[in-house]
């Protein structure tokens, strides 16, 4: 985690912005929701919608498009500069070794940690950081609006939602494990491989090449059985939470349509519990996934750190 404070601290002003942008970007959705809630609730009163309706609607869409498309450049540009020193602090420390430092290091280790290490934090970044960013606001605004709008509504399809966390949190563990134990696989197999290219000389002068063969397929199975067993076991738990997940819907639907039935919420109301459900069990059905891609991250993060690098 310091690592990471290091490169947000660093580029603090974007990281900010985009985070703010996301917040904003909540605002705009819970503000078209509440309007279609309105316009629901005006229907089922013999309403008749006219303009004041449909403006306030047309700038809301255009609102959302434009900080949906500012929340993507921006998140995808920042990423691209905490990479950019992300590679560039890894490079600095390298060259500022003595040759026998640099010496010192076992051969495959450097080229393994540039090659897994560093790539597979810039493809977090930029395809998962601030996604999950943005998931965590959505989930927390919108449940503090749901108990705004119905608290007794909001606590009792959402109470399911924070037992289903604690299963989350345990498959997500079990999904590290296993992603820890692919990840080493491919820099055992990696390291190996740059020292095959290292010693190929010496592999002809003695004639080890099958020994060798031998070896590095020994290494690609392991790696691929790590793997597989990975998949296996990220979707069978996820399966089993995406499961998990369709008690807050059909709680909302039975609890929220007997109280609209006895006049204790409108049915605009009831539509915006359904239609921004989906941030609330959207999320947690994803999280083991999401709580097992974020820990493969810090662990790529610390095996960075262990090389003493300095941003």
């Amino acid at each position: 985690m310091k690592l990471l404070s290091k490169l947000i601290r660093k580029r603090f002003y974007l990281f900010a912005a985009t985070f703010v942008i996301g917040i904003l970007s909540l605002l705009v959705t819970l503000g078209w929701n509440d309007l279609l809630s309105a316009i629901i609730t005006g229907l089922g009163n013999h309403m008749t919608i006219s303009s004041k309706h449909i403006t306030p609607a047309v700038i809301l869409l255009f609102l959302n498009a434009l900080l949906q498309g500012l929340m993507t450049y921006l998140s995808g540009y920042t990423c691209e500069y905490m990479s950019h020193d992300l590679r560039m602090g890894y490079a600095a420390y390298f060259l500022s070794l003595k040759h026998q430092e640099l010496c010192s290091h076992q051969t495959g280790k450097l080229p393994s940690s540039l090659q897994n290490e560093i790539t597979e934090i810039s493809d977090y970044l930029n395809g998962n950081f601030f996604p999950l960013l943005n998931h965590i606001i959505k989930f927390t605004g919108t449940f503090l609006w749901f108990l705004f709008l119905c608290p007794t509504l909001a606590v009792l399809t959402t109470l399911p939602s924070f037992l289903i966390m604690i299963y989350v949190a345990k498959s997500s563990k079990i999904i590290s494990s296993c992603t820890s134990k692919t990840q080493d696989a491919k820099a055992a197999m990696n390291g190996l491989t740059d020292t095959l290219i290292s010693v190929f000389p010496i592999i002809t002068i003695f004639d080890a090449a099958p020994f060798l063969k031998n070896r590095f397929h020994h290494s690609v199975c392991e790696w691929e059985s790590a793997s597989i067993r990975e998949e296996k076991t990220k979707a069978r738990l996820m399966s089993f939470s995406a499961m998990l997940t369709n008690i807050p819907l059909m709680l909302i639907v039975l609890l929220g349509g007997k109280m609209v039935i006895q006049k204790a919420i409108s049915l605009g109301t009831l539509y915006v519990f359904i239609n921004l459900s989906a941030n609330i069990s959207g999320f947690l059905m994803n999280m083991p996934g999401i709580i097992a891609g974020f820990r493969r991250f810090l662990i790529n993060m610390e095996r960075i750190c262990k090389n003493c690098l300095l941003i």
